[in-house]
C-alpha cells in the first residue's frame, strides 16, 4: 500500500450526445437508464460521506452523482418532449456534469492511491485544464452546436476524459497485484483483494465507454443521427461499469462467499 495513504486503506464520459430528432427513436433509453442507475448510487455516497467525514466516499458520491446528472441532460429532451426547445443547451450542461464526475474520479484516485505524489497533483490539474478548455472554447466562439469530432475541443475533452480512466485502472490492477501476494502470505482479507480487481475492471470499461464516443460521433457525422445499436453499446458498458461498483461497496453475500472460497482455492 501506498506509505500514509489512510484513505486507501478505507478503500480497501462519456456518452450520449443530442438527442430528439437526432437519434433513432428509443436511442436514448439504455444510456438513460445508466443515468438513473448513476444517481441513487452517488447519492447514497455523498450520505455515507455526510456520515463519517470519509473524502473518498464524498469523491465517489460526487462523481456518480454528476454521470447520473450528465446521462439525463443528454438523454431527458427524448423522454420529456418539452424540454425539446432547450436540447442544445442541456446537452452542453450534460457536458459539464460529466467533466466534474470525470474530475472527482481523478480527485480520488490522486487522493487515495497517490496522495504523496506530485506527478499525480499535476496529472490531476492537467485534466481540469483540458475540461475548462474544452468546454469554455465552443461557448465563447458563441456556438451552442453539438460539437464536432473535427474541434480541437472534442479531442482535449476525450483525452479529458480518458486520462481518469487508464488510471483508475493502472492503479486498480497494479494494487490488485500487491494486494494478492498479502493475500498469499495470509495479512490481506479477500474481500479487499477483489476490491482492487473490479476498480481497475470498472476504469478498463469507463475506457472503453468513452472510446465508444469516437464511433458514435463519427455516425452522427456521417447520417446526424445517434443509433440505437451506439446507445445499446455505451448503455451496456455503463450497466456492467455499475455492476461492477456494486460488487466493489455492496457485494452480495453470494458473492462474498465465492471470492472467499476461490480465495481459499487459489491459496491451496
Amino acid at each position: 500500500m501506498v506509505r500514509g495513504s489512510n484513505d486507501l486503506e478505507r478503500f480497501g464520459r462519456y456518452g450520449g450526445g443530442a438527442v430528439g430528432d437526432r437519434v433513432e427513436e428509443d436511442a436514448y433509453i439504455v444510456e438513460l437508464v445508466a443515468g438513473f442507475l448513476y444517481l441513487p448510487v452517488g447519492i447514497q455516497l455523498l450520505a455515507r460521506a455526510r456520515r463519517s467525514g470519509g473524502l473518498p466516499e464524498r469523491l465517489l458520491g460526487l462523481a456518480f452523482s454528476c454521470w447520473g446528472m450528465g446521462y439525463i441532460g443528454y438523454e431527458g429532451p427524448g423522454l420529456i418532449p418539452a424540454l425539446a426547445a432547450v436540447e442544445m443547451p442541456l446537452y452542453h450542461v450534460g457536458r459539464v456534469f460529466f467533466a466534474g464526475g470525470c474530475l472527482a474520479i481523478a480527485l480520488f484516485t490522486q487522493r487515495v492511491f497517490r496522495p504523496e505524489a506530485r506527478w499525480a497533483a499535476g496529472l490531476t490539474w492537467t485534466i481540469g485544464l483540458l475540461f475548462a478548455v474544452a468546454l469554455l472554447w465552443p461557448p465563447l466562439r458563441g456556438s451552442w452546436a453539438m460539437v464536432s469530432i473535427g474541434d480541437l475541443s472534442f479531442w482535449l475533452e476525450l483525452g479529458a476524459m480518458a486520462i481518469p480512466c487508464v488510471w483508475m485502472g493502472v492503479e486498480g490492477y497494479s494494487h490488485y497485484a500487491r494486494a494478492r501476494r498479502r493475500l498469499r502470505l495470509g495479512i490481506e482479507d479477500a474481500i479487499t483483494c477483489n476490491r482492487f480487481a473490479l476498480w481497475g475492471h470498472f476504469g478498463l470499461l469507463q475506457l472503453a465507454v468513452t472510446g465508444a464516443t469516437v464511433p458514435m460521433y463519427l455516425a452522427y457525422e456521417t447520417s446526424q443521427r445517434i443509433t440505437g445499436a451506439m446507445d445499446a453499446l455505451v448503455g451496456g458498458l455503463e450497466l456492467l461499469s455499475i455492476a461492477m461498483l456494486w460488487l466493489a461497496f455492496a457485494p452480495p453475500a453470494i458473492y462474498r462467499d465465492w471470492v472467499a472460497e476461490a480465495s481459499a482455492e487459489t491459496a491451496t
